[in-house]
């Protein structure tokens, strides 16, 4: 595994989204819990309907939003959107939503293979030791798939790269 801190400009990302517990069919890292199956109907959309994403950044990469509200730790459901970044909003599909990643620092996890579909947990907790001044802001988390990302057919081939806000005990950080 791979990391580093890096601080991200705020990101405009256009997708279909999932609230739910995405877990409670198929499990973690299954083409069938909701999350796969998300991927599956935006996967539909943008093979029929790609033209009509206007100002996208960049044809190779694709995005997965995981937003926490209050009520998760009690029901384990939350928001997930999947889709593309976009320089605009205007003139977007009315089929899609949009989310605003915001300006600031994160660390950055890159996984291949096995890593991928681990307790990404582990690996946080590691690097949070060696960075006593920063902790993880928990309200959401992104991840960034390019060519990289073979799927999960070929994840021994594969790379992600997992964005999680950070905090800092200054508050001139970020």
């Amino acid at each position: 595994m791979e990391w580093r801190f890096e601080t991200v400009e705020e990101k405009l990302i256009i997708g279909m989204n999932f609230y739910g517990d995405p877990f409670s069919v198929g499990g973690s890292w299954s083409v069938d819990n909701a999350i796969g199956k998300l991927w599956q109907r935006y996967s539909t959309y943008l093979s029929k309907h790609s033209d009509m994403i206007l100002h996208r950044v960049s044809a190779d990469e694709s995005y997965e939003c995981h937003v926490m509200d209050e009520s998760f730790e009690d029901t384990g459901e939350y928001g997930i959107m999947v889709g593309v970044e976009v320089s605009s909003l205007n003139q977007q599909p009315v089929h899609l939503v949009s989310k605003v990643i915001p300006k600031r620092k994160y660390m950055v996890l890159i996984l291949s293979g096995q890593e991928i579909v681990s307790d990404q947990q582990v690996f946080i907790d590691e690097i949070l030791k060696e960075n006593t001044e920063v902790s993880v802001d928990t309200s959401f988390f992104f991840e960034k798939y390019d060519k990289r990302f073979k799927g999960m057919h070929r994840i021994e081939e594969s790379l992600v790269e997992i964005f999680i806000p950070l905090n800092h005990k200054d508050s001139s950080y970020g």
